[in-house]
């Protein structure tokens, strides 16, 4: 006789701090884990990004973790900007550091690009547009991201923009922290100043942002080469690639990938020029859901193209039956109806001024016809 195993009852939810309690995992990186979680206090649900240290690290490199973490919710708190994620707070739960910060339903722009393919010159340009405002108010504020990247770029799927992930920014009056051998930076999205160990700058940031617009039209980055070392000698060395799909974004690209910082197009600048291609020019809405793929004969002619987008008419609704004009005020009461003016829709080749003059005609000849009437009446009545 088969055994009969109790029933076993569901794990108790885990909250943090008594308040946020934790529901799904929606995101695992390298360094962390970012939940979906319902703030209890506030009723609202939050994200949360949960430090996971690896096994065996050796406790000075916790504690740069620790403190490159508490750097992304002061770098991320500082900021008050529609296009950066918004920080609730900061908890720290058995020596690790937990930021909470707003939910957004969204994908990151790299997801985009992986599930939906590149994205034309408009809707880059409205991407762009977005990320240049944070960084112009990270920068304003004096901190530099250091890691502009599609991966770091969310899109909401009501159209919204968020920069992310300031995981390795660094405020001007703090300390420069790393350790031998660890790279701050995705290597196919980093500057060339910084691969040859420069410190990272607001002109960094730029180079960021054109890599992002060359991945996000050409849909892969301009250096990447599969590893670090041939991925960063390409950013140092190697001249920057054709990019036949960006169109109008074209000389902006080319600006902002500059080898030399000094000779660069600023962030300010590429803001202000990207609102001239992009499809929202304020950055709000990314009108990602409509668009469609690039035709395959327009495929690599470099030259910009409008958005295609699927056209929504509302529907045509048609009167049963065609309106009639009242009898003309002096006609007896048993006179039928005038016949109805025909609608210019229906007879496309007479000319578009002829109804409205048609109409003049009708209220001039009312307006006589009851003046005629009005005086006849008069007359009679003397008589």
């Amino acid at each position: 006789m088969a055994a009969v195993s109790e029933p076993r009852s569901p794990q108790p939810p885990r909250y943090l701090a008594g308040r946020y309690r934790l529901e799904a995992t929606i995101g695992r990186g390298a360094m962390g884990t970012v939940w979906r979680a319902y703030d209890d206090v506030v009723h609202r649900r939050v994200a949360i990004k949960e430090i996971n240290f690896p096994a065996g690290m050796p406790a000075g490199e916790v504690g740069m973790l620790t403190d490159r973490t508490l750097r992304e919710a002061r770098a991320i708190g500082a900021l008050s900007h529609p296009h950066v994620i918004t920080l609730f707070d900061i908890l720290t739960v058995e020596g690790r550091p937990f930021i909470v910060m707003e939910l957004l339903d969204a994908r990151s722009l790299a997801e985009v690009l992986k599930q939906d393919g590149p994205l034309r010159p408009g809707a880059a340009g409205t991407i762009g547009v977005a990320v240049a405002g944070g960084l112009r108010a990270a920068h304003d504020a004096g901190i530099t991201h250091r890691d502009v990247k599609p991966g770091n770029v969310l899109v909401g799927n009501d159209g919204r923009i968020k920069l992310t992930d300031f995981g390795i920014a660094r405020s001007a009056d703090e300390p420069t922290m790393t350790v031998t051998g660890l790279l701050l930076g995705s290597p196919a999205y980093i500057s060339p100043e910084v691969a040859s160990g420069a410190p990272a700058s607001p002109m960094s940031d730029a180079w960021g942002l054109g890599a992002m617009l060359f991945a996000t039209v050409e849909g892969r980055p301009p250096f990447d080469r599969g590893e670090a070392i041939p991925t960063l000698t390409a950013v140092v060395a190697e001249p920057v690639p054709p990019h036949p799909h960006s169109g109008s974004l074209g000389p902006i690209i080319d600006g902002l990938l500059r080898k030399d910082p000094n000779a660069r197009m600023t962030v300010a600048e590429a803001g202000r020029r990207l609102r001239e291609v992009a499809d929202d020019p304020t950055g709000m809405r990314a009108e990602l859901a409509r668009m469609v793929p690039v035709p395959a004969g327009r495929a690599g002619t470099g030259t910009a193209s409008p958005p295609v987008r699927v056209p929504v008419h509302p529907p045509v609704r048609r009167a049963a039956t065609p309106p009639v004009q009242p009898p003309p005020p002096w006609a007896g009461s048993n006179a039928a109806p005038l016949p109805a003016l025909p609608a210019t829709a229906d007879r496309p080749g007479r000319p578009g001024w002829l109804l409205p003059v048609a109409a003049l005609v009708v209220i001039a000849a009312a307006a006589v016809g009851y003046f005629v009437v009005r005086l006849i009446a008069d007359w009679g009545g003397q008589v």
